[in-house]
Order: structure tokens, then sequence, then C-alpha cells
């Protein structure tokens, strides 16, 4: 009985084990796998596309025959969540527990284990939120519990996620808002902004002003917005604030990084491109040579622009191309070629700060 006792409880031990550990992308022969935080091989390359994991989470793509991506959900013991998730044309993860798929039109709560089939309803803006979240399904909101929500207003055409009581809606004469759960309108005459608030604020240009207003609609930084892509409606300057800072295109090419104290980080700084900080460092890429490299919160070169293409860093990891050859990097600036960890050659080759 001892023994048995003592089996289960080894079982269990590993089981979780594997959940807890951090799991890691790395890309090799033109295929996607997961290593783990001492670069030993969890789950061998094999998917044509995936994602990094997300609450034990990661969204993976196969190719069939057709030439057609197929996307499902595995674990981080390479398990298929449910086969409900299995194959789907698109998939995308919402944050909270959700995942959305708009061609087979319905949405994914594991936690809760409940698929929703939303029919015609269309699911609007995905940035993997992680506030008080309303899931918009145009007529109607969706709680992360699958809870429905009915809109006691009608006079809107579009509502976009309402993140901590506000959200952006177009009503029946076009006319661009920011609204509460009640339709009262809490910003007017908007013309652009972001599809919603983040950590509290939300990237948003209207006809008097610009930059970032708290969701009582009030400004707590001002600054002007280089769309980042363009739509017939916003979001077109969606630049949220993670993990306590912003870098907003302010002109073409042009970016600057606030606190979210309204202070000014970095100055004007020409960059072809800057993404959001995450795990406190702010991938970019120079305008003169077009090489990747990251920031840190102050706006200082953390890691050197050395790389062909790059990834945002995530739990301590990124994934790079350096000289032509795949690669992943921790914080630190150690490199360790994807090749050599097939090898299993732990050692890193190279510091790149």
């Amino acid at each position: 009985m001892k023994k048995k006792i003592l089996v289960f409880m080894c079982l269990v031990l590993c089981y979780i084990s594997i959940f807890a550990e951090n799991l890691h992308l790395f890309k090799y022969n033109n295929k996607y796998g997961y290593i783990n935080d001492k670069k030993d091989i969890v789950i061998k390359p094999q998917y044509d596309s995936a994602e990094v994991f997300y609450d034990d989470y990661a969204i993976v793509g196969l190719i069939n025959e057709n030439e057609k991506c197929l996307y499902s959900l595995i674990n981080k013991k390479n398990e298929i969540v449910d086969e409900k998730l299995k194959n789907t044309s698109t998939f995308y993860d919402l944050g909270n527990g959700w995942f959305y798929s708009n061609f087979e039109r319905f949405l994914y709560n594991v936690e809760y284990k409940n698929k929703a089939d939303i029919g015609n309803s269309k699911v609007n803006g995905i940035n993997n939120p992680t506030e008080k979240y309303l899931i918009s399904l145009g007529s109607k909101y969706m709680c992360s519990n699958g809870t429905i929500i009915p809109i006691k207003f009608n006079n809107y055409i579009k509502t976009y996620p309402m993140v901590n009581g506000v959200a952006f809606a177009v009503d029946k004469d076009w006319n661009q808002v920011l609204i509460d759960i009640e339709g009262n309108v809490v910003v007017k005459d908007v013309f652009d902004c972001a599809s919603e608030f983040s950590e509290g604020f939300m990237s948003i240009s209207t006809k008097n002003d610009s930059g970032y207003i708290n969701n009582k609609g009030e400004y707590i930084i001002h600054c002007s917005f280089e769309p980042n892509f363009h739509e017939f409606w916003p979001p077109g300057i969606n630049y949220p604030f993670k993990e306590g800072v912003a870098v907003p295109q302010v002109d073409y090419k042009v970016y600057k990084m606030y606190d979210n104290k309204g202070k000014e980080i970095m100055s004007e700084t020409k960059f072809n491109y800057c993404s959001y900080c995450s795990d406190g460092l702010i991938l970019c890429q120079k305008e003169e040579n077009g090489k990747f490299g990251y920031l840190n919160k102050k706006g200082k070169q953390e890691i050197n622009f050395i790389f062909d293409s790059a990834s945002d860093f995530y739990n301590g990891y990124a994934q790079v191309v350096y000289q032509g050859k795949d690669a992943v990097i921790d914080k630190k600036g150690n490199l360790y070629y994807s090749e050599d960890i097939i090898n299993s050659n732990k050692k890193s080759s190279l510091n790149v700060k």
C-alpha cells in the first residue's frame, strides 16, 4: 500500500513539475518546438507555426496536404487540450482563458471548458488583456465565465471590448465614441484610438486633442500619434501601456517612451519599428541598418542591434536570427543556436550585450 501511495505521489509531482516549468519557443529547420530553462528539448520541432505558452497553453499550426495551415491548442505535454480545439482554420488567444475561431465561429474558455457558438457575431479587438474584460459580440457582451450580458442600448452598430467599464463604439450615424456599460458617451468626437484600454490607459485622437486618457476620459499624456496600421475606423493607433511604459510612434518612424505617470522617458528617436514592453525589454528595429535589438524601460540599449529578425521576450527568452542562423537568447544576452540545442550543446555561443 505504501509503495502504491509513493508511486502515486511521484506521478503527481512529475505531472506538477511538467506544467510548472517554463517552456520557450525555438525554431530549427523551419519547424517550431519548445525547450525548458535548462535548454532541454521538451517538445521536438514539428510545427509549421507556433506561439509562446500563455497560462500553460500554446497555439500551434500544421500545414496540410492542401497547403493550408490548421491550428490546435496544446498543453505542455504536447497534448491537444480538447478535440473541439483541433485543426481549426483560425485561432486567437483573447486572454482570460478565452480562445476564438472566427471561421468556425466559436469561443472556448479553457478554465470553464465551455464552448460558445457565436453565429454571425463578430469578436472585435484581440490584445491578450489581463484586466476586467468583457468580450464584445456585437449585440451583447460575454464575461470570462461565459455569462452573457445583453447590451442595454441599440444605437451602436459596432462595439469593441469593454475594459474596466469603457469601450470604443460606432453609432448608427457613424460617430465614433467611447461608452460605458449603460451606453452613455464618455468621450465623443473620436477620430482614432486603440482597440481597448491597457493598464488603465488608452491612446486616442479626437477632434481637439490626442494622447493617453484614463477610463474617465481625462488626458494623462498629451502627444501626437502616427497610425501603425490603417482601417476604415479604429484601432489605428494601438500603442498600449505594458509593464508601466508605452512606446508610441509619434511621427513617421519616430518613437517616444512614456511611463504611467506621464513622464517622457525617451525623447523622439528614429526606428523602423518598436514593439511594446515585454519582460522588461522593448524589441526595436534600427532605421539605418534594419537590425533588431532591445531597449530597457529607461529607453537605453540593453541588447545590441545585430539580429536579422527577433521576437518579444517572454519568460526570459526570445527567438532571434543571427547571421542567418536560428537561435534563442536570454535576458543576460547569452545566445544559443538552435542547431546546438538539437545536438544537446547547452553552452552559450556568445554574449550579445
